[in-house]
């Protein structure tokens, strides 16, 4: 476990990594939402391990860009983890089998991917499709919330 914790310090978690990842932008987002999502070795990794260095994570990466990071995860790393323990952060839940009140019991989320075999008109391919988890009315105020001032 200290082994991974060193290579995610040094690597991922790097402010001039990050940096170049902001300004690569959307592409850059990418890149930050597939290192937390393939977190090295968190199947054989303790929980509590997993959970402590995800909080650093998301620690640097506010610290960076001034916002708190959303948590995307999937159904295993949640089970596998107990990131919902993480709980001064929203979520964003994976779930193509069930609706999240049935796959993550209690948990509150913002956001829910649904499948990710969807159909959009002008995007060749499947596409993941999300839900929002407030109403129509909600989604102005959570976007003004978060707006990059200026």
């Amino acid at each position: 476990a200290r082994f991974l914790a060193t290579e995610l310090r040094t690597r991922s978690l790097n402010p001039h990594w990050i940096a170049a990842m902001q300004e690569e932008g959307y592409a850059g987002t990418l890149a930050l939402l597939k290192q937390a999502n393939n977190f090295w070795g968190w199947q054989v990794t303790a929980p509590e391990t997993v959970r402590a260095e995800m909080r650093i994570f998301l620690d640097i990466l506010e610290r960076h860009y001034g916002k708190r990071p959303i948590i995307y995860t999937t159904v295993d790393f949640y089970r596998d983890t107990g990131i919902g323990q993480i709980g001064d952060h929203e979520f964003w839940l994976r779930s193509v089998a069930g609706h999240p009140s049935e796959v993550y019991p209690g948990q509150r989320w913002t956001f829910w991917q649904y499948t990710g075999t969807g159909i959009m008109p002008g995007v060749t391919g499947d596409t993941d499709i999300n839900a929002f988890g407030g109403s129509r009315i909600d989604w102005p105020a959570w976007l003004a919330a978060r707006a990059q001032p200026g």
